[in-house]
């Protein structure tokens, strides 16, 4: 039936789509392993992280989940590549929205802590198991399908945040707990003091 037509045809557009999705993880993180170092700036995060989560503002409201935002007046600035830092939060805020049940709230917050700018991106999803936390940075780890993250990923997201973070000598770490979501906070040098003076906004 025309019916049946348009379902299957429509689950080949999607396995088509996402084996794309893979395979331009794939090659993203083979570029991010084959080189050293990005060429870098000076990054001021608050308006990266404004213009990052904007984005989302459609998404989001498809899915009734409030997105705040949390900056501070002064600026964060940072030594940094501005796409791929883009391309971590894009990732992290996508997955907190994705993961996110109806109705709830992500929370995205800029701030300093001693020498480290840190940016936190923190859901009210079903949350992460703490036996599965240490895994999901590994390639194509999916948390278990039965606590309702829905598996539209490629298993590489996190993979590739981990490894862009690490080539700005940061960190990024992750809390959960069963039914009260995930927190995922990326660590970056601040730049302080002298350093950071004559510096164009």
């Amino acid at each position: 039936s025309k019916e049946q037509e348009q379902h299957y045809l429509k689950l080949i557009i999607d396995e088509s789509e996402r084996l794309r999705r893979l395979v331009d993880d794939l090659l993203d993180l083979k570029a991010l392993e084959a080189v050293e170092t990005f060429e870098m700036d000076y990054v001021v995060l608050n308006k990266l992280v404004q213009i990052s989560v904007e984005r989302f503002k459609q998404l989001a409201e498809s899915r009734e989940i409030e997105l705040e935002i949390i900056l501070p007046e002064e600026p964060v600035t940072i030594w940094g590549n501005s796409d791929r830092l883009k391309q971590v939060l894009t990732n992290l805020v996508d997955n907190a929205i994705k993961h996110s049940e109806f109705g709830t709230k992500v929370r995205i917050q800029l701030g300093f802590e001693n020498d480290w700018a840190f940016i936190s991106v923190k859901d009210q999803g079903p949350g992460i198991p703490q036996e599965e936390l240490e895994n999901i940075w590994e390639r194509f780890y999916k948390v278990d399908k039965s606590r309702s993250r829905r598996g539209t990923g490629t298993g590489l997201g996190l993979s590739i945040v981990k490894k862009i973070i690490e080539m700005h000598k940061g960190k990024v770490l992750a809390r959960s707990r069963l039914g009260w979501g995930t927190v995922f906070t990326v660590y970056l040098p601040l730049i302080v003091g002298d350093e950071s003076q004559g510096i164009n906004e």
